[in-house]
């Protein structure tokens, strides 16, 4: 009955289920300023005779919780999200009930990894190029590296940006960068805008080579090259500088170089030097290891110098193609290792019985009913990766965060969704009203009141 009761709720810290037995345990943890290598947990295992770590705490989830996981959640959140909207994040992205979610906050401001300021969450410990990517978030059109710098200067990180300099330093560069691109004279944007807008890089790079090919030139400055490419017809509006940073950044895979510092803009082929994709090379590390890999590790494992690599921009296509797993911000699985994580014909079950209910189904609301049914701690990008191999097994249809049996336009069920809302009525009333075919997790509901209530105030 003890291992029971533990089990059900073990997602509340034991400290706060026996405040007397804290006294004794807290100071246990030798040399720490924190609970999260106590000896409670272990007492209580001991206790009730079962194996080391058989129980799943916020105190042992929060010792994974490192600054490392907090830099990732920072490059695809923007600063000044409400508390209850970064606890979302929280739970998203590591799979956390609302209560270790809330513990993993406390932890980060305790750890001073975070400024609350009015209710708002803003990070502190960055480095200045990653600093920069999250700024640009902001920024999907980009901004000027002035204005980037002003921003930075009166954020709440230790970052300082020398404001007398008339050039930029290397936070805006490529090459300590990974996550920027030039998009216009001292504008810079992140290459996820990037290559949202440009859906045909492959076609875009091959068609560059042909060109020089069919002129007789092994190298070319690229205005030239640019003319020739929007004479063919086939890339209407695209901007000389989205070549550029497509060339820069994928083009030496095929062969092709952008030569010399970025203002010379000459282009070039090398016939001669045969590369190994850094993709595959992402995915072969990945495979070939069965723990979880951090962007960290690649880094040490794929760095030859001091320039910063894209591995982002790869990780996140290999995610896409559901070729690997991305567990956690900033960690990744290879598939077999990621499908251990659950009980694959069970999870198929389960959501054939969910769309037996409802005609259209969210991630979200797959994690949070998996996670509660078979006690899973999984994330929602853990489940994107899952949903989009089973749906192929399956003949269903995934399309960004919506699952269904039958094909659909989600931007068409976005607007359902946001239609349905009332903001005369309160969340849960807003959550019993919401269309019946569809289902939705409460924190979703609880997210677009926040959207529909700054687009308010901005109109």
């Amino acid at each position: 009955s003890l291992i029971d009761y533990f089990t059900k709720y073990k997602s509340i810290s034991f400290h706060k289920l026996f405040p007397t037995l804290d006294k004794f345990f807290t100071d246990t943890a030798i040399g720490v300023n924190d609970i999260t290598n106590d000896k409670l947990t272990e007492f209580i295992e001991n206790y009730c005779g079962v194996d080391k770590n058989y129980f799943s705490t916020p105190e042992r989830e929060l010792k994974k919780f490192n600054l490392v996981r907090l830099k990732e959640i920072f490059l695809y959140t923007p600063s000044g999200k409400d508390i209850e909207t970064f606890i979302k994040v929280i739970s998203d992205g590591f799979g956390y009930d609302e209560f270790t979610s809330k513990a993993a906050l406390n932890f980060m401001s305790e750890k001073e990894l975070i400024k609350i300021h009015e209710n708002k969450v803003y990070p502190i410990k960055m480095k200045k190029y990653e600093e920069v990517s999250h700024i640009l978030l902001d920024y999907p059109d980009g901004l000027h590296w002035k204005e980037v710098r002003k921003i930075g200067n009166n954020s709440f990180s230790n970052n300082i940006w020398d404001e007398t300099r008339e050039v930029y330093d290397t936070s805006f560069s490529m090459e300590y960068n990974p996550n920027i691109y030039l998009i216009d004279k001292g504008k810079h944007r992140l290459i996820k805008y990037l290559l949202l807008e440009i859906k045909n890089r492959e076609h875009l790079i091959s068609k560059t080579i042909e060109i020089l090919k069919e002129l007789n030139l092994e190298q070319s400055d690229l205005e030239h090259i640019y003319k020739k490419i929007l004479e063919t017809g086939e890339f209407d509006n695209l901007n000389f500088y989205n070549l550029r940073a497509i060339i820069k950044i994928f083009g030496k895979e095929k062969g092709l170089y952008h030569l010399g510092r970025s203002g010379t803009n000459t282009i070039g082929l090398n016939k001669n030097i045969k590369v190994i994709p850094l993709k595959i090379k992402i995915k072969n590390i990945i495979e070939k290891n069965n723990f979880e890999i951090t962007t960290d590790y690649l880094n040490n494992e794929l760095q030859k110098t001091t320039e910063q690599l894209p591995l982002e921009i790869h990780l996140d296509e290999l995610v896409e193609e559901a070729q690997i797993f991305k567990i956690n911000p900033g960690s990744y699985l290879n598939l077999k290792e990621a499908l251990k994580s659950c009980d694959k014909e069970k999870v198929i079950n389960y959501i054939k019985n969910l769309l037996e209910n409802f005609k259209y189904i969210t991630i979200s609301y797959i994690r949070e009913n998996l996670n509660q049914e078979f006690d899973y701690e999984n994330s929602n990008f853990y489940y994107d990766t899952l949903v989009k191999i089973i749906s192929k097994e399956n003949n269903w249809i995934f399309k960004k965060k919506y699952l269904s049996k039958e094909r659909f336009d989600p931007e068409e069920l976005n607007e359902k969704i946001k239609n349905s809302y009332d903001m005369n009525l309160n969340i849960n009333e807003n959550y019993s009203k919401m269309p019946k075919n569809i289902g939705i997790s409460m924190l979703e509901i609880m997210d677009l009141r926040r959207q529909l209530s700054e687009n308010y105030k901005i109109n």
